[in-house]
């Protein structure tokens, strides 16, 4: 969140509390979106709000975050697990994580 942001302060602080109060999870899940599917949830919020912050523009940093979860997964040893997210509904993104969740542990008692 660039530092011009009105809401860089909230973020920080959120960052921090979460930082400071939450256990260390055993599992990352990212949910990677690709630009057209996150234009098309973007328009389907249908808020003014999301075209006067211009929210569009900050697409690009989906891949900072998912750099930030690849190297926290390294320095942690977190497992990461990426998701590539459809347009779909909240219940079929779940269905999608729970199965990639399931997979991935499956795959870990094999090694």
């Amino acid at each position: 969140v660039p530092r011009s942001d009105p809401y860089f302060d909230v973020a920080i602080r959120m960052a921090k509390e979460d930082y400071e109060r939450l256990p260390t999870a055993d599992i990352l899940v990212f949910l990677k979106v690709g630009r057209e599917v996150w234009l098309r949830f973007m328009q389907g919020r249908g808020r003014k709000f999301d075209a006067s912050a211009k929210l569009s523009e900050f697409f690009a940093m989906q891949d900072c975050m998912e750099s930030a979860c690849r190297r926290f997964a390294v320095t942690s040893g977190v497992r990461l697990i990426v998701v590539e997210q459809q347009f779909s509904s909240p219940l079929d993104t779940a269905q999608l994580v729970f199965a990639e969740l399931k997979e991935s542990l499956c795959q870990a008692q094999h090694v």
